[in-house]
């Protein structure tokens, strides 16, 4: 099986959107995730521990300027 190389973002069973970078990918989950929950996949080249301080990263507030 060849590993998967782009971020993959999934809904009702078929992927909507490819994205070579996580920032995209996030982003294009919000937007899906408007219209039904979405599931989004990692390159397999991600490890775990890289995944959750990416999602941790997501989840604290932004700064007040």
């Amino acid at each position: 099986m060849r590993e998967r190389k782009d971020w993959e973002i999934w809904q009702d069973g078929m992927c909507v959107a490819k994205s070579s970078g996580a920032a995209d990918a996030f982003h294009y989950a919000m937007i899906y995730s408007q219209d039904g929950p979405v599931e989004l996949k990692p390159p397999g080249n991600v490890s775990l521990d890289e995944l959750r301080s990416m999602m941790d990263a997501i989840a604290e507030p932004a700064p007040k300027v």
